[in-house]
């Protein structure tokens, strides 16, 4: 469950917001709204915001001291202001409070949704690791083994999210493949007691509902649909089962991705294997299929509507994110972990794709 908080002292921005917008396919299950910073706080007595969407400007209590009277009583409130204003004070403020985002008026409502959709995605995936940590741990049945009581563990690796984002796109059957191949991978090595192998399916659930959003056609479910599909998912206590439901959900998408194309499918195989690899290039994936340049980047555009250089960027940066999760690991570090030898082109590059630095990327979705 995502509550988002709406605070604006102009009724109009207010209403617009509240009705123009539909919170449940960006997985907000619950909206309110306050008319300034006392109305916020005295809403919050019942209703703990997950999202406080707050003007800057407005009479008893204004948004910056609202932002610290919810610092202190939820910290892990994810703040975004909306203001016609751009004062240095408050700009100082609004970075001291670590907020999400500062978008200035008159709104846009394209740009609220883009940056709600990211926000609650981060959410949805810091809750399912707070799920992860509670589980203490389930026994694979005999349907996949006798269980034992050593301790392992089992993550995705973030090449494999980001080919499973491209699958979901353009071809559901390989991604319902690519899961079961997964999962009898984990039954024929890790035929043991599994703690916390539930993070695997909560990282699947996770890139579907993603991708479902991010999709041009709308997404199938609403956000109460979401919250119970997570509490679903937590529920189940063995490999058979999570592998089950995470695949009936898949195939219970619609099918509107074209169908696989294996000269495609082949380029995509090539990209993930070598994305690495700073000197890869359109000619050098030519070269090792046998096939002329300007055939392969024309049916790969008439397939994907992206060029095979956009899809080796996409790979890319895709992987950055994942990577930038890891705050052990520096920005120089993973530009050449994606084939990019240049710190400063991989930061530009990285703006470019996502709207944001590396370092305000990981701040306002990595914590």
């Amino acid at each position: 469950m995502i509550n988002l908080l709406i605070v604006d002292d102009e009724k109009t921005t207010r209403d617009t917001l509240y009705t123009k917008i539909d919170w449940a396919g960006l997985g907000i299950t619950s909206v309110a709204t306050a008319r300034n910073g006392l109305d916020a706080l005295a809403v919050c007595q019942d209703f703990q915001p997950d999202i406080c969407l707050c003007d800057v400007k407005m009479p008893k209590m204004n948004g910056i001291q609202l932002g610290y009277c919810l610092r202190e009583k939820f910290p892990e409130c994810k703040i975004i202001y909306l203001s016609g204003y751009c004062d240095k004070e408050y700009l100082k403020s609004a970075i001291e409070l670590q907020v999400v985002s500062y978008i200035e008026k008159p709104i846009v409502l394209s740009e609220i949704r883009e940056i709600i959709n990211k926000t609650a995605g981060s959410i949805i995936i810091k809750k399912a690791e707070s799920l992860q940590q509670e589980v203490n741990g389930f026994t694979l049945n005999s349907f996949y083994g006798s269980p034992v009581t050593e301790c392992h563990s089992y993550e995705l690796p973030e090449s494999s999210i980001v080919r499973l984002r491209y699958l979901l796109h353009n071809s559901p059957k390989e991604a319902s493949d690519m899961i079961a191949g997964i999962t009898s991978d984990i039954a024929q090595n890790m035929d043991k007691r599994i703690y916390y192998i539930t993070s695997i399916y909560y990282q699947f659930l996770s890139v579907i509902l993603n991708t479902c959003r991010e999709s041009a056609n709308p997404c199938p479910f609403s956000g109460e649909d979401e919250n119970n599909m997570w509490k679903e998912i937590h529920s189940l206590n063995t490999l058979k089962q999570l592998s089950d439901y995470v695949l009936s959900l898949l195939n219970s998408l619609p099918n509107t991705a074209y169908s696989a194309n294996p000269i495609i499918s082949r380029i995509i195989d090539s990209i993930h294997s070598n994305y690495k690899d700073p000197n890869l290039s359109v000619s050098q994936i030519a070269e090792n299929m046998f096939m002329t340049k300007t055939y392969l980047c024309s049916i790969f555009k008439k397939e994907t509507g992206k060029t095979i250089n956009e899809y080796i960027t996409e790979t890319r940066m895709e992987t950055a994110k994942l990577l930038l999760h890891q705050q052990d690991i520096r920005f120089y570090e993973i530009s050449g972990m994606v084939g990019i030898n240049d710190p400063n082109y991989f930061s530009t590059l990285f703006k470019k794709y996502t709207g944001l630095s590396p370092s305000e990327y990981q701040e306002n979705y990595c914590r």
